[in-house]
């Protein structure tokens, strides 16, 4: 038989070989026979080959391999040419018994890549089990983000420096530099404490840690908006106290961003934020609590407005 050939057409052209060395005669019936037997055999290659084609979409989701049972009328060569026309030049055909070893012996790695899915703090183990199930995959982690760092405690390193400046400052030639410094070290913090707020906000937006079967859906809307309003709210007092009334303005800061270090253990309660977000906004607003109590020990507190003088 020609192995290029469909099985019915091969059957044909068997019979027409032999039918030759007979005498090349052939009966009517003897055709028509040889006909309706190369049609069955087409349209059950068809039939093997749809079942191919179904087969590897099966295997394209799951990730398995076709098998040779899916067509057990084809021989080798055609079904080697069925199963890489559904599957590619690189498919492979495995034994029917191999893959019932593979569907009734449990896959390891594909057991591995399901437990991998519920991240990398398991419900069961987390500071809040109860709430803890509201969190996304990505953010069950103990390992805060590289940039989130930089930003948290980047914001407290030109606070120092101004807070070093206030009181070295007055002993050098640019004694009226202390003052401005102050200045711009209570507009600064007013900045990086309306930035710690806002977060909060894009949080609420993004319906981060919110079941999606909540019926209190507005109370989260209330809580985490209406929080966001209050560290803008004592930056710009802060702001304009600080002419004036330069420890006033401190006492502010300081109050506002112990504000934020207990909001953000109260939604870290109820994972609102991710596991790692509250242990280092803490150490940023402890850094920045001491940078605020080296300010309230200089000797610029004491001065009320600028001290402005005009060179004629």
């Amino acid at each position: 038989m020609l192995p290029c050939l469909p099985r019915g057409a091969q059957a044909l052209h068997a019979h027409l070989r032999a039918s030759k060395r007979l005498g090349g005669v052939l009966q009517p019936v003897t055709i028509a026979r040889s006909v309706l037997a190369t049609r069955a055999a087409d349209t059950i290659n068809r039939m093997h080959t749809s079942a191919c084609v179904r087969q590897q979409a099966a295997a394209t989701a799951t990730g398995s391999t076709i098998t040779a049972a899916v067509a057990p009328g084809l021989n080798a060569v055609q079904r080697t040419a069925a199963v890489r026309a559904v599957g590619g030049i690189n498919a492979r055909i495995v034994p029917a018994h191999s893959m019932e070893a593979e569907l009734t012996q449990p896959n390891e790695k594909r057991k591995v890549e399901i437990e991998s899915q519920e991240g990398e703090i398991s419900v069961a183990k987390s500071h809040s089990p109860k709430w803890f199930d509201n969190l996304p995959m990505w953010a069950r982690t103990k390992r805060a983000p590289v940039a989130f760092k930089v930003v948290m405690y980047g914001a407290a390193v030109p606070l120092y420096g101004a807070a070093i400046g206030v009181h070295v400052l007055p002993y050098t030639i640019h004694t009226e530099l202390a003052r401005e410094m102050l200045n711009w070290a209570v507009h600064y913090s007013a900045a990086v404490l309306t930035f710690n707020g806002a977060i909060h906000y894009g949080m609420q937006l993004a319906d981060f840690g919110v079941s999606k079967k909540t019926q209190v859906k507005g109370f989260y809307n209330f809580l985490r908006y209406g929080f966001s309003l209050v560290p803008i709210s004592l930056a710009v007092m802060a702001s304009m106290q600080c002419e004036s009334f330069p420890r006033d303005a401190v006492y502010l800061l300081m109050t506002a961003f112990a504000c934020i270090g207990g909001t953000d253990f109260l939604f870290h309660t109820f994972c609102l934020t991710p596991p790692w977000f509250f242990r280092h906004r803490l150490a940023m607003v402890l850094l920045l609590q001491g940078a605020y109590v080296l300010f309230l020990l200089s000797e610029r507190m004491l001065l009320r407005g600028r001290n402005v003088k005009l060179d004629i």
